[in-house]
Parts: C-alpha cells; sequence; structure tokens
C-alpha cells in the first residue's frame, strides 16, 4: 500500500510535466518538474527498480512509475527536438555568427556552465527624492570598452530586485560584455510609465559614466523578465535610441489591452489586480493606459531586434504574448527570433543548466554576438 502511495503521488506530481500548473504552489513544483527533470526521473527510477527486481514488476505501482519516468523526462526529450532547429533558427533571424556552445547537452545538467562568478559594484544611478535607485554593475574584464546589458528584473511590477537570477549576469561577463541589472521604482506607488523612464535614465548615467565604467555607449542592450520584459520592451520601443542594439524579453506581457480581456487562473495569480496595481485602473476606467503600456502597440519598423523567449505552458504570462508581439514584427520587417519552449512554465530561466536555461543562453549568445562589433 506504501509502494502504491508513492507510485501514485510521483505520478500526479509527473503530469506537471505536460499539464498546466492548478495553483500557484504546484506552479512552484512545475518549474522544478521541467527544469530539473533528471532528479525527478530518478526519483522515479529509485522507487521502480528495486521493486521490479524483488517483485517481478508489472503491477499498477510498476506501470504508474513507468509512465512518471517517461513523463519526468519528456522536457529533455522535447528539448534536444526545439535545439536541432534552434542554430539555423536564429541564423536566419539574425545571421549568421561564431557558433556558441551547444544549444543543448543533457550532460549540462550535471556539469554545469563553465564561466566564474563575478562579483559587482553597486551604484545609485537616480535620485527621487528620498528614493535612491541603484544598479549592480558587472565590470568587462576585456581591455576595450564594452557592450552592456541592463537588466530589468521581474516581480509583478510591486516586487523583485536586482539580484534576481544573477548567474547569467556573469555569463554575459564571461562573453565580453559588461551588465548593468537596475532597480526601479515599484507599484502601487508608482505606475507605468514609471519603470520605463528610470530605464531611460539608467542609460543617460550609463552613457555618462562610460569612460569610467569602461561602456560603450554605443552598443546597449535590454533584457529584462517578465514584468521586466514589458518594461524593456516598452522602453526599446519608445525611447528610439540607436545606441540599444537590441532588447530581450523572458515571458514579458506584450498586450496589456489583451491581457485584461483574457485574465488567468486566479489560484495563480490574480492578474487584473496586477494590471490594474501597475497601471493605476481598470481597463474600463481608462483604456488609453492599458494601450500606453502596451509594447506590442509601440513596435514599428524602426524597433530594435529583438529576441523572446517564452514557454507555451506559461500559468502567468500567455505565451500569447509573445505569439503576437512576433507576428507584428514579422509584418513590419523587424528582425526577431521567438523561442517558444513547449513543455516551460514562468520563471523558466530559473536555472541556466535545465533544458530551458540551456537553450535561451544559446539564443542570447547568439542574438547578442549578432548585433555586437568587437574592437579588434
Amino acid at each position: 500500500m506504501i509502494f502504491l502511495c508513492i507510485a501514485v503521488f510521483l505520478f500526479l506530481v509527473s503530469l506537471l510535466a505536460v499539464l498546466p500548473a492548478p495553483t500557484n504552489m504546484l506552479w512552484r513544483l512545475k518549474v522544478g518538474v521541467t527544469e530539473f527533470p533528471l532528479l525527478f526521473f530518478f526519483l522515479c527510477d529509485v522507487a521502480l527498480v528495486p521493486h521490479i527486481i524483488i517483485n517481478g514488476g508489472a503491477g499498477v505501482s510498476d506501470i504508474l512509475l513507468v509512465i512518471a519516468s517517461l513523463l519526468f523526462i519528456s522536457p529533455l526529450l522535447r528539448a534536444g527536438l526545439v535545439a536541432q532547429s534552434l542554430p539555423a533558427g536564429i541564423g536566419a533571424a539574425f545571421g549568421k555568427t561564431e557558433e556558441a556552445e551547444l544549444p543543448f547537452d543533457a550532460a549540462r545538467i550535471f556539469k554545469g556552465f563553465q564561466f566564474n562568478k563575478v562579483p559587482y559594484e553597486r551604484i545609485v544611478y537616480k535620485r527621487d527624492g528620498m528614493l535612491q535607485l541603484h544598479l549592480d554593475y558587472y565590470r568587462s574584464q576585456g581591455k576595450h570598452r564594452s557592450p552592456c546589458v541592463m537588466v530589468v528584473h521581474g516581480g509583478g511590477w510591486d516586487s523583485g530586485d536586482s539580484q534576481q537570477l544573477p548567474a547569467l549576469n556573469s555569463y554575459l561577463v564571461s562573453l565580453g560584455y559588461c551588465v548593468a541589472s537596475i532597480s526601479y521604482r515599484l507599484a502601487p506607488s508608482h505606475n507605468n510609465p514609471a519603470p520605463a523612464d528610470d530605464v531611460r535614465d539608467a542609460i543617460a548615467f550609463l552613457k555618462e559614466a562610460s569612460g569610467r565604467l569602461g561602456i560603450d555607449a554605443e552598443q546597449l542592450f535590454l533584457l529584462g523578465r517578465s514584468a521586466g520584459g514589458q518594461i524593456a520592451l516598452l522602453a526599446a520601443y519608445t525611447l528610439k535610441d540607436p545606441a540599444i542594439k537590441g532588447v530581450v524579453s523572458f515571458y514579458g506581457p506584450a498586450d496589456m489591452v489583451w491581457a485584461w480581456s483574457v485574465p488567468g487562473n486566479p489560484l495563480i495569480m490574480d492578474s487584473r489586480a496586477v494590471l490594474k496595481n501597475y497601471i493605476g485602473s481598470t481597463f474600463e476606467e481608462a483604456p488609453q493606459r492599458f494601450h500606453a503600456a502596451s509594447p506590442l502597440e509601440f513596435a514599428g519598423a524602426d524597433a530594435p531586434p529583438t529576441l523572446l523567449v517564452h514557454g507555451k505552458s506559461d500559468e502567468m504570462v500567455a505565451w500569447e504574448h509573445s505569439r503576437r508581439l512576433s507576428e507584428k514584427l514579422n509584418g513590419l520587417g523587424v528582425p526577431n527570433f521567438f523561442l517558444s519552449l513547449p513543455w516551460a512554465t514562468h520563471a523558466c530561466d530559473f536555472t541556466l543548466n535545465g533544458p530551458s536555461g540551456q537553450l535561451s543562453t544559446y539564443a542570447i549568445t547568439r542574438f547578442l554576438r549578432s548585433r555586437t562589433t568587437f574592437p579588434a
């Protein structure tokens, strides 16, 4: 009976690899199931193999564990399929570049990416009354001025900080970039477009301090996650700064009007409450505010090249946001690539070494290299 309970439990957990999470707590578990698949696969094997050896297998419990094992390993198999077409897709979108590492390598889940953790310097870039906004600056080790990636954190516009998922920052430094991970004014005290204005001011600060910081002020990139993706896209599309050579959005909302009209599962997140908190009204009260917060509406033929990363199983910010934006960019002739991850949920880049983390890190590397000119 105990073994059957274990088998049923693991089988139910394995369903998260292919089905949407019904609650916020299960969404958190889904991140683990889809981005640490070998761990859950081995848990099944630890339970299954001894039982088959001792009892011969073929019982209900054994069948459930076999199915669970296959479901747990499915993100790896699906990642392999995406990886096969990824290099050609990136090349078609942004041009051929020097190859990055393999798009996906199952062995990397154990050995990880090879780079050193880079220390950062915390710098105040803006003062707004009593409020001080800072950025965490990761300096490139190159001898020349380096292109800079500005990272905008997620957190539903009302939380999060500049130290969110910092591993990618050090990895980008290993590629020859410097990184500025910024804080910004948060809702509900500050509504759209305050965060995008903070990005503008952070860019102005980096340009002014470029000599001291070793930044090539004519080669800047914006990268945002979730709410930060919306902020990064909105800033990139409205500032029209030629120094912004590209923008990367991880699972960021792009169409705020559509987001209000199709609210998500309230057991995951009350999306309308989050939107009202950030925009400062409901859609019915002030529809123009939702239009003004939608990067999709500001994407024009002069928009900078764009890389979109989104899990198709994202329960917090619908995959449809990135699909809609990519479709519009394609119609405008703006170079863009939509890395769609069929198994992945929100925060799919939680670890660089998981299936989503490896593919997105490869895509970012190729994207940045295609838009960057390094000194000879």
